[in-house]
């Protein structure tokens, strides 16, 4: 009989195999051949279409024979036919109602248990999915996918701007440092600290990140971050090393690298490097212009350094003097004139051509608050 019936699974005559595999288990249920007869009942089911009746053929043979290889090789059908039907968590489920009947290993529970959470989040990352997230965590404390579960659930609060909530599950992530899932942590944790306005930590996720990443864009995400932390911390040593850095990089975007000199050539005046500081300004207008290049009435967008309380009540201070000292380098090949225009800063770079002057790019530049202007020279 078992034969007739794999002649028949063979040519795909599945109902015809169903009839006589069945008729082997009901009329000599102890022997071998009944044994082997449950497997393949379970996948002429399957082949047939039939899943629910598959699972319950395999259930029926494990139950029936416990221990034997048969019912080993059932167990494993089993999970493919719900692997299938994208039910893995009623297999685990099933496999711990066995207790001690069929022997399995933990780590495939804990394996099933994650991958069942995993596909459901994935398929839909709701308020539902990321429980059964919560419940492998609390089901298999010391399982083997704790670091994903908790970055999942970390990156879901963090969608949801429950920062408290993202926080605490994506330091889970970085109690295991060398993970995969380190780099992109960071990101988002430093972006955490920065919404919040812990500038100090922040620093320090930044200054992990640029050490951690691999890639181009994480490398930027951190060494702006830096520059940025710096900036609020009033650190300008660390600007200027950071500033450096970005400024090493030649593909590093026109509006990435004015701000990098921008605030290099702020951190050199409060460092006192005056001349340093100039170099920066001058290069840092000059680039700024004839990238915004236009001959009519184009404009764009940019930063000047503005002039502050302190400055006008100090003519002669540090930042005062870098910029006369930027406007007397530049004497003899451009003019830079600041117009004040219903609150907006037009400011125009001027050459001189046989005695007239041609305005050749204008910036303009806006949420400006007070404004300093250089005669043409």
């Amino acid at each position: 009989l078992l034969e007739q019936g794999l002649t028949y699974t063979a040519i795909q005559q599945n109902d015809r195999a169903v009839s006589v595999f069945e008729k082997l288990i009901r009329e000599f249920p102890q022997t071998v051949p009944a044994r082997k007869a449950g497997i393949q009942l379970g996948i002429a089911y399957f082949n047939s279409n039939q899943p629910e009746k598959s699972i319950a053929a395999y259930k029926q043979d494990i139950g029936n024979y416990p221990g034997s290889d048969e019912a080993k090789v059932a167990i494993d059908d089993l999970k493919a036919v719900y692997l299938d039907q994208n039910d893995i968590a009623a297999y685990a489920s099933y496999l711990e109602s066995l207790g001690g009947a069929v022997k399995y290993e933990v780590s495939e529970l804990d394996s099933l248990a994650f991958l069942a959470a995993e596909r459901a989040f994935l398929k839909a990352p709701t308020n539902s999915s990321a429980d059964g997230l919560i419940k492998y965590i609390q089901t298999y404390p010391e399982g083997a996918f704790l670091i994903p579960a908790h970055y999942y659930l970390g990156s879901f609060y963090y969608d949801q701007k429950k920062y408290d909530e993202a926080e605490a599950e994506l330091q889970k992530v970085l109690q295991q440092p060398d993970s995969p899932l380190a780099e992109e942590t960071l990101v988002k944790l430093s972006d955490i600290q920065v919404i919040r306005k812990e500038y100090p930590t922040a620093l320090n996720t930044y200054k992990v990140l640029e050490i951690k990443a691999t890639g181009k864009e994480n490398r930027l995400t951190a060494r702006l971050g830096i520059l940025r932390m710096a900036k609020e911390l009033k650190q300008n040593e660390e600007i200027i090393a950071i500033a450096n850095k970005l400024l090493e990089d030649p593909n590093l975007s026109p509006e990435w690298m004015s701000e990098a000199r921008y605030e290099k050539a702020n951190a050199l005046v409060s460092t006192g490097n005056i001349d340093k500081a100039a170099e920066e300004w001058k290069i840092f207008f000059l680039t700024a212009f004839f990238r915004k290049l236009s001959l009519t009435n184009g404009g764009g967008g940019g930063i000047i350094p503005t002039q502050n309380k302190e400055e006008r009540q100090h003519p002669f201070s540090p930042l005062a003097k870098a910029r006369r000292s930027m406007i007397e380098k530049a004497r003899g090949r451009f003019a830079f004139v600041v117009r004040v225009r219903h609150g907006c800063a037009r400011f125009c770079l001027v050459k001189s051509f046989n005695g007239g002057a041609s305005v050749l790019a204008r910036m303009c530049i806006s949420s400006m608050r007070t404004f300093e202007t250089a005669r043409s020279v």
